[in-house]
């Protein structure tokens, strides 16, 4: 599909008001067979040159000026360029929904290190100041977790973990938190990630303070 305007549409005026030669009309018609925009934009020129003729002569007031022979194709002009300004704002709407929609999708799907498209979930707190989130990537032996977490206690251990629709949690590693800095790290967990349902960090002989529910319909 081209967005250059069809150059034939400057000659719809004239053909519309009579204005065209034999040879330019043949021409015009021989195109209209195959060009659908200078069809519809035809269509929507056509009233008004319809309008153009019915004007009564009798009515203009006597000593006023003949209006200029192009004033009838300068009135088409102008309104075939407020149907291309009109399409052109409609394309700009769509595109812009089209890069809102583009947007949402890469806040749930993230591309990790190997770029294999994985699912993204963002992990709850239940300690003031910690958060994060993680990217799941599903693998023959279970399931690849790419954690991003801070708001940690500095020096704590903590274990992250996955539990199954069976209710068992499955260890997929520990880390110490860094002093002010946030953890970035990949773990593997051997649990299938259709089994799991529950993502967790939880401090070795605390609580949980960080999970994420995994949905079961993806």
């Amino acid at each position: 599909m081209t967005t250059d305007p069809c150059r034939r549409r400057e000659q719809l005026g004239a053909y519309l008001t009579g204005r065209s030669t034999d040879q330019e009309r043949a021409a015009l018609e021989a195109h209209l067979e195959g060009c659908g925009a200078c069809r519809r934009e035809l269509e929507e020129l056509a009233p008004v040159a319809r309008a153009l003729e019915a004007a009564d002569p009798d009515r203009i007031l006597p000593g006023a000026e003949e209006p200029p022979a192009e004033l009838g194709p300068r009135i088409i002009e102008r309104i075939a360029e407020a149907n291309r300004r009109r399409w052109l704002r409609q394309a700009v709407v769509t595109l812009a929904a089209a890069i809102s929609l583009a947007a949402v999708a890469t806040a749930v799907i993230v591309l990790p290190r190997d770029g294999v498209a994985g699912e993204r979930v963002t992990l709850v707190s239940n300690t003031a100041g910690a958060g994060g989130w993680a990217s799941l990537v599903e693998r023959p032996w279970g399931t690849e977790v790419h954690l991003r977490a801070n708001g940690l206690a500095s020096g704590a251990t903590y274990v992250v973990w996955l539990q199954s629709v069976e209710g068992d949690r499955v260890q997929g590693g520990t880390f110490r938190a860094p002093d002010d800095e946030e953890v970035r790290m990949t773990l593997a967990v051997a649990l299938a990630r259709d089994r799991s349902v529950l993502l967790g960090i939880t401090e070795t002989g605390g609580e949980t303070v960080l999970q994420a529910h995994l949905p079961m319909e993806r």
